[in-house]
């Protein structure tokens, strides 16, 4: 069953007959047929409820799957030659940091946004991270 066809699965599973057990006089059918009607738009109504908040979920997944794909790292060594990967959008901020002396305690931390890659690729977005993404989703 599915959000488009519940319609035809209900009206073979029940009858205005289900929802009476005096069917035969007019006010038993009357009521009847209200009751059914009444049950199938609570069902409709809860169906259109659950299609949006689906949805909202999906947009929320396709956001943080689009941060994923919007990071990009780049390679950057310090004052000493040690390479590190950061993201692309810190560039100015590392070149700052860079640019203190050696012996200035300053530079002796490391930004955290920095990590060190020495002989290492830089990272790019994998499937393992979008995949990730989706478990967390999945399994809440």
């Amino acid at each position: 069953m599915t959000n488009n066809n519940w319609i035809e699965v209900y009206n073979e599973e029940f009858n205005d007959a289900s929802f009476c057990w005096n069917y035969d006089n007019n006010l038993g059918r009357r009521s009847a047929s209200q009751t059914n009607t009444k049950m199938k738009n609570f069902i409709s109504n809860l169906l259109t409820k659950k299609d949006q908040e689906h949805k909202a979920e999906l947009e929320m997944i396709k956001g943080e799957l689009e941060q994923i794909s919007k990071k990009q790292f780049i390679a950057a060594t310090d004052n000493d030659g040690h390479r590190y990967q950061i993201p692309k959008n810190k560039l100015q901020d590392w070149l700052q940091w860079s640019e203190i002396p050696s012996d200035d305690e300053r530079s002796w931390d490391v930004p955290d946004y920095a990590e060190r890659i020495d002989g290492m690729n830089v990272k790019t977005p994998s499937l393992k991270d979008s995949l990730s993404i989706l478990d967390k989703h999945i399994n809440k």
